[in-house]
């Protein structure tokens, strides 16, 4: 199945037509994890950014893991970016970039611990809860460092 016919697919009904935008282009730059320059096919470059998430800074380790993977996977290649808060609002425009024809990079991320679920956010997004929750039982990367090993906790 396509981008767009992925895309397409996941959209919510009552959501804005600005919401509803789905642009398809190329990763051109990554400015770390969750944040990315893009090209769309239109010709038009802007920043984006994954909706719903955040990954640590780049100069926390995590925060690289997650850029380099972001980097492999995305830059240089087409995705499709699914718009939930345009740039009119922000310096940037959020939303979820679908790669591999129907991977969700936030969800991967959230998987791996190499982001964190922003609720006030995305409180529709329940994948990402459970996504986040996942890795914080695995003690997944950010998640390795906040929460204490079950024999360190007092009591």
């Amino acid at each position: 199945m396509g981008l767009i016919a992925v895309l397409a697919l996941s959209l919510s009904v009552g959501h804005s037509q600005v919401e509803d935008e789905i642009l398809i282009g190329k990763v051109l730059a990554v400015g770390d994890g969750d944040t990315f320059y893009l090209r769309t096919h239109d010709g038009r470059e802007l920043w984006i950014a994954l909706w719903g998430v955040e990954c640590p800074d780049v100069g926390e380790k995590v925060g690289q893991k997650a850029r380099r993977y972001a980097q492999k996977t995305v830059l240089g290649k087409e995705i499709g970016f699914q718009m939930k808060v345009p740039r009119e609002e922000t310096e940037r425009s959020y939303g979820r970039v679908v790669h591999r024809g129907s991977e969700d990079l936030a969800l991967y991320l959230l998987r791996h611990g190499m982001a964190v679920y922003l609720e006030s956010v995305a409180p529709e997004a329940i994948e990402y809860a459970e996504a986040e929750k996942l890795a914080q039982e695995e003690r997944l990367g950010v998640w390795k460092m906040l929460m204490p090993e079950d024999e360190e906790e007092e009591g």
